[in-house]
């Protein structure tokens, strides 16, 4: 026989090519299922998180019902909202007088200041409790009651029927700011005597109800803060202020039309320095130091005169010497953070929309408008409105701007307003999002801030400037999404503040489109006396005149992320390094045979 070289036969080659062939399609398929997958469910998340016109089923706002925290809160929790407040002290007209403590949920417990029933030798223990329990609606209450066994007379159930000194029965009742009306489940015993006339063979014969009432012993509104001396400021004549321009408005917009946000700042400022603060004073501050944003009407600018929040607290540390720090922006109301805050004897600046007072205290013997108490207020604009149980209020409000003397970890903060057919998302570095109906990165808010002319009701409001809130960020990597919802040309004013509290501003400017969106990348950092870097990463033009009224988060049903193209490229990379190998493999095995058969 002939020596030479055993080769495959010649259908073998053929039959290799068809296999990689087929493992190369199928990897291919796979990559583009796989990337078409992810494109599609990063659109979804963007599409919900993006999307004003949809209902956020999140809210990262607590935390009373009246917050609003979820949309799936239950019928109980958003009766509990506007319960009646039995905080206080009452006495129950045998000589017991009963501490209450309430807490937002809408639950209660309570303690003795005095108790007269269940004291001395025929009941050595003392009770711990009176009632405690929760709230059933905005008026009735259930729980538990402690009574002593004899009612206080005597203790034969105890002595001799081997009963415990103190039980505990359920009630329910009705509660009114001063009373609270009921009954409680009480117990019949019988019992017959021995040959010695002592009882025996005790038995319970049957329940019973029995009336109880409380009435408040103290119905001074709580909380409070301490109203005798704070200082009512007008922000209208004949204060000396009242025709100084706002800012630097342009026209002149003059404190009195538009100066509530400032007067209500001035008057809180006045309580805590313990000193009167002229809004002539912090006007003028705020102008000369950044303190003021623009204000667009009708895509007119018209100066700088909305407030810069975070800056009133610089002006009261650098002028008044109050150590004060901006805490947070809340657009939504919300009854215990500012419960919180006027039982820490802090009054608080709320919005009403487009008009701001400053809340002193909750006062739970005025009810309307669905709630069974209301807030006192001072109002700068209108002095005979001291509350907000009215018909311009409705007895209720929109917004809070909170202030702390409280040093927090770090000063630092960004806030950013848009300026043009646009609104805003952020995204941060652990890819919590906030913006419109979204509120998840701590301490964020999304708000459309505007004013009113408390001067002239008939003049039309500004209009409302998105702005983005983050106080005490964390460092790091953001992706701020400016999405179009008209066409123009649009800024965006950032003011940033370091970890010690000194501040700059940054612009951006861009054109809108109906559903267009410029995505820009914040590299931030509170480190002192650094800059803050941001980058345009992308710019998608969408929209046009006859479908301006789109959804303006319809371009991720075709705009892949930056996240999605990564993964195809690693897709295509693996399938790529699977095909190379596996041409490696077939060879490796091809030149194995290509030997010579032994003879």
């Amino acid at each position: 026989m002939l020596r030479g070289a055993y080769l495959s036969t010649p259908i073998a080659k053929p039959r290799m090519i068809r296999k990689l062939g087929i493992k190369l399609i199928a990897l291919s398929l796979l990559g583009i299922l796989v990337f078409t997958t992810l494109t599609v469910n990063q659109a979804t998340v963007r599409n919900s998180r993006n999307n004003p016109f949809q209902t956020s089923p999140r809210y990262v706002f607590a935390q009373d019902s009246n917050t609003t925290s979820s949309s799936n809160s239950s019928s109980s929790s958003n009766n509990v909202s506007s319960a009646v407040n039995i905080t206080g002290i009452w006495t129950d007209g045998q000589g017991n007088t009963i501490k209450i403590t309430q807490n937002s949920s809408g639950s209660f417990s309570s303690t003795f200041v005095n108790d007269t029933t269940c004291t001395g030798p025929l009941h050595p223990e003392n009770r711990t409790y009176f009632i405690i329990g929760g709230f059933q609606n905005s008026t009735a209450l259930s729980g538990s009651m402690q009574r002593c066994t004899g009612g206080g007379v005597n203790s034969t159930l105890v002595e001799y029927c081997g009963l415990e000194d103190l039980w505990e029965t359920p009630f329910n009742a009705v509660a009114t700011p001063n009373s609270i009306t009921g009954q409680y489940e009480n117990q019949y015993w019988n019992w017959s005597t021995d040959s010695e006339g002592n009882p025996t063979n005790c038995m319970e014969q049957y329940t019973f109800l029995t009336n109880f009432t409380l009435t408040r012993v103290n119905s001074t509104p709580i909380p409070c803060i301490n109203q005798s001396r704070f200082v009512y400021l007008s922000q209208g004549a004949p204060a000396p202020w009242a025709h100084d321009r706002l800012g630097t408005s342009t026209p002149t917009v003059t404190i009195s039309q538009k100066g509530c946000a400032l007067t209500s700042l001035a008057m809180m400022l006045s309580y805590l320095s313990n000193k009167v603060v002229n809004p002539q004073d912090l006007n003028n501050w705020l102008g000369n130091n950044s303190g003021y944003d623009n204000v667009t009407i009708n895509g007119v600018d018209h100066g700088q005169y909305n407030i810069v929040w975070e800056k009133v607290a610089q002006y009261a540390r650098n002028v008044l010497n109050l150590k004060l720090y901006f805490n947070q922006s809340v657009s939504i109301r919300n009854d215990t953070l500012l419960n919180q805050y006027l039982s820490s004897n802090f009054p608080v600046v709320i919005g009403l929309g487009g008009h701001w007072v400053v809340a002193t205290c909750r006062n739970v013997n005025v009810s309307g408008y669905g709630y069974n108490y209301t807030y006192n207020i001072a109002d700068p604009g209108f002095s005979a409105r001291t509350n907000l149980n009215n018909t311009a209020y409705q007895n209720t409000y929109k917004q809070m701007r909170l202030y702390s003397t409280v040093k927090p970890p770090s000063l630092g903060s960004m806030t950013a307003s848009a300026h043009s057919p646009v609104y805003m998302t952020i995204t941060d570095p652990q890819g919590r999002v906030t913006g419109p109906n979204i509120t998840e990165i701590p301490y964020s808010d999304y708000s459309l801030d505007y004013l009113v002319d408390t001067s002239s009701l008939n003049t039309p409001p500004d209009t409302p400037t998105p702005t983005l809130d983050l106080v005490m960020p964390m460092n790091g990597t953001y992706t701020f999404d400016v999405v179009g919802t008209g066409y123009g040309n649009y800024t965006i004013e950032f003011v940033f503040f370091d970890n010690v509290g000194n501040s700059y501003t940054e612009q951006l400017a861009g054109t809108a489109a109906p559903n267009s969106l410029d995505v820009y990348q914040i590299n931030y950092t509170d480190a002192t006396g650094s800059h803050v870097q941001i980058t345009k990463i992308l710019t998608t033009t969408t929209g046009s005149q006859t479908n301006s009224s789109s959804s303006p988060s319809s371009y991720v049903q075709t705009t892949g992320s930056l996240f999605d193209y990564l993964v195809a490229t690693v897709i295509v990379v693996v399938a790529a390094i699977v095909f190379i190998a596996t041409i490696i493999r077939r060879k490796k095995k091809t030149d194995g045979q290509h030997q010579e058969k032994p003879q």
